[in-house]
């Protein structure tokens, strides 16, 4: 798909290439001063969370545009993901925990990372 700009054609995968290093570059200068948050791209409804400890996870080939083009990811690029959600986790847990927020936050949390550990230790063999 190719859009037009000033009367240039411009193809849709160079554009979304484009925004998410932009993002990426934007994102990692709200992580050098400790601010988390979430990355949203237009036409696309997800919310790709930051931590200043994790970057977002923008799967690769798919368009901002929410035209999905997923590749096959290979099994290091799942893995490094499912460490980077299990930080995330970890991190929403402990924040919560030192918040001194109780069980009714605390427990979805520690659920949360039990499961995202368990995902990991699976796809890494050691279930």
């Amino acid at each position: 798909m190719h859009k037009l700009f000033g009367g240039v054609e411009v193809d849709q995968g160079r554009l979304d290439q484009f925004a998410v290093a932009s993002a990426r570059r934007a994102v990692q200068t709200l992580r050098e001063r400790c601010i988390e948050g979430y990355v949203v791209f237009e036409g696309d409804p997800t919310c790709y969370e930051f931590t200043p400890e994790a970057d977002f996870i923008y799967p690769a080939g798919h368009s901002a545009l929410g035209k999905s083009a997923w590749p096959t990811t290979d099994e290091s690029t799942g893995n490094e993901a499912m460490k980077d959600a299990l930080k995330v986790r970890q991190r929403a847990r402990a924040l919560s925990e030192r918040a001194v927020y109780g069980s009714l936050v605390v427990g979805p949390l520690v659920d949360a990372q039990r499961a995202a550990q368990y995902a990991l230790d699976t796809a890494l063999g050691r279930n």
